[in-house]
């Protein structure tokens, strides 16, 4: 026989349980209940077939916890009048917790609606609706209830995370939470209220919070020029706005990925060499005094040296390679490691040459997966390679090296 099972009555409650309607019915929300559900019932042929099959599906049914069941009527010649099964009622969000047993999860989300309603009623939209995963944090939701508190009432002063002068709430504290923050900081905060900026999609920009500034570290590569009245050839770390208000008498920057490289760059009149930090590196954009200045990057010959080097021109169109060319890659084939996990996405702002060598490496010509590291570049290349950038720049000699493009 082909009918309703209480399995199949249990898993359509289920699917309400997981979309959240029971839950939001105990507080109020649009409720679902009473909920009637149809039965796939048994032909009579199929009952005076198997009267005794019949008989226990509906006691199943009958014992459904929290359910009653309609019937009808129904007369055959075999069997005379039966009552048959035609649907399955649930009449209220308690008596659908009764059946799934989910009792103690809904009482734990009824306290905890209480409590938002007692102290931050403007989150409970979000609390209805995302009722699951609100019961997953749980036991920090007394404290997101002080933090949000907080919030409502702040001042438009911007201050660190830190800074948030509550119990038991520290920086880790709202950023293990930080994916839902936006959220209900959006539910308490109105246009007058902190220093939201709705467009921003970083969190400290948004809710009008500090973080902790870029750093950029750099080496003065001339003796002659004095820094803050520091040693020759100073090893400096600046904040990012420190940075971009720099005012050197330079004539070009260098900036390489490898702190060995970074920390063994050799003298060079009126230069200075930064350690990049991979993709972030475009920190120092805000350096306006660098799109005035001839800039060259170093990073590894690999389908990720060439995609920082894209994102770099992204901000620096005028950004030149060093180091990053075919006749380097094929001088050091013994220094040939494996890149892991290459970058599969075009770029878009690579020279002709740049863009060949990296479609080969992303192609995996001459053998999958090359990749020369910066560092095992020959030290005595960085040394020819800048002697030719000093005669090009000087009109001493023809810019003929392939290493500077």
């Amino acid at each position: 026989m082909t009918f309703t099972s209480p399995e199949d009555i249990r898993k359509k409650v289920e699917r309400l349980w997981k979309s959240g309607q029971i839950l939001r019915a105990l507080v109020g929300s649009e409720s679902p209940f009473p909920l009637r559900i149809g039965l796939r019932l048994p032909s009579t042929r199929d009952i005076s077939l198997d009267f005794g099959g019949a008989q226990e599906w509906v006691v199943a049914l009958r014992t459904l916890t929290g359910t009653r069941l309609e019937s009808r009527p129904v007369r055959s010649q075999a069997l005379g009048q039966q009552q048959i099964p035609l649907a399955i009622w649930i009449d209220r969000a308690e008596d659908a917790l009764l059946l799934l047993e989910t009792q103690d999860d809904a009482e734990r989300f009824r306290a905890l609606h209480a409590a938002t309603l007692a102290s931050v009623p403007e989150v409970l939209p979000w609390v209805e609706t995302n009722p699951f995963r609100l019961l997953a944090i749980e036991s920090d939701w007394p404290k997101l209830l002080q933090v949000l508190t907080w919030m409502r009432e702040r001042s438009a002063q911007r201050i660190y995370i830190r800074q948030i002068d509550l119990p038991g709430i520290d920086t880790k504290f709202v950023e293990s939470h930080i994916s839902i923050l936006p959220e209900l900081f959006d539910a308490v905060m109105d246009e007058s209220t902190g220093e939201r900026r709705i467009d921003a999609a970083d969190f400290h920009t948004r809710f009008g919070f500090l973080r902790e500034p870029t750093r950029i570290r750099f080496r003065i590569l001339d003796s002659t020029i004095k820094f803050a009245d520091l040693p020759n050839l100073p090893d400096v770390e600046l904040d990012a706005d420190s940075f971009a208000a720099l005012r050197l008498p330079l004539q070009r920057v260098f900036v390489t990925e490898n702190k060995t490289n970074f920390l063994s760059f050799p003298e060079f009149e009126k230069s200075i060499v930064v350690f990049g930090a991979g993709y972030g590196m475009a920190a120092f954009g805000s350096a306006s005094w660098i799109h005035g200045l001839p800039l060259y990057y170093w990073g590894d010959i690999d389908t990720h040296g060439f995609a920082i080097l894209n994102q770099l021109r992204s901000v620096f169109p005028h950004a030149q390679s060093f180091l990053m060319d075919r006749e380097t890659l094929f001088d050091h084939q013994g220094s040939w490691t494996m890149e892991l996990t290459p970058f599969k996405r075009p770029l878009d702002l690579l020279t002709h040459q740049e863009m060949v060598l990296f479609s080969e490496l992303q192609a995996g010509i001459p053998r999958p997966r090359i990749r020369l590291e910066q560092e095992k570049v020959m030290f005595s290349r960085l040394r020819l390679v800048l002697e030719r950038l000093t005669a090009e720049e000087s009109g001493t000699a023809s810019p003929i090296s392939p290493t500077i493009r």
